[in-house]
């Protein structure tokens, strides 16, 4: 069988913490010197307004959050996150990293549920660790879990699954 945990995150490009990022791209990459400074100018001292025809909203300074609409906001959400993929990846589980969502998954025989469950639930609690730390925020309304197995697989999990009586 396979625990599948879909993940999803709040407003993510919108959030990326600028000193977070640039803490990344110096230990994580070895970005320094020109580069990380030509990066940092890059992310701050920015703001934004809203054009409608002719008339501008006030404008506002932007304390967050990649270049939205530039060929480097998705290189830079991927470097902000991929310390999340070597987290998840040092406990041995496999997972896909989306812009807004993380796919988590686990495969496991019915033996194994009570102990490769235990890893996944630990590794949630990890996750929320990381995203507390780097500023993010996963959306807990929208977290969802999938076992996907035969239908006499599951049957099994009953005990770790007991569906609502209604």
């Amino acid at each position: 069988m396979t625990a599948l945990t879909l993940l999803y995150l709040s407003a993510s490009f919108d959030t990326i913490d600028y000193s977070v990022l640039l803490d990344h791209l110096s230990g994580w990459y070895g970005i320094t010197g020109t580069a990380h400074t030509w990066i940092g100018s890059l992310l701050t001292n920015k703001s934004q307004s809203i054009k409608i025809r002719s008339c501008f909203s006030r404008e506002l300074h932007t304390l967050d959050g990649v270049p939205q609409g530039s060929v480097l906001e998705p290189l830079l959400f991927t470097l902000y996150t991929t310390t999340l993929s070597s987290l998840i990846y040092s406990l041995k589980l496999d997972h896909e990293l989306y812009p807004d969502d993380t796919q988590i998954y686990i495969s496991f025989s019915t033996t194994d549920t009570d102990l490769s469950l235990t890893r996944l639930g630990g590794c949630l609690t990890d996750i929320s660790g990381w995203m507390a730390n780097n500023k993010l925020s996963l959306n807990a309304d929208k977290i969802d879990l999938i076992i996907i197995g035969t239908s006499r697989q599951r049957s099994k999990l009953v005990c770790f699954f007991p569906t609502p009586h209604h």
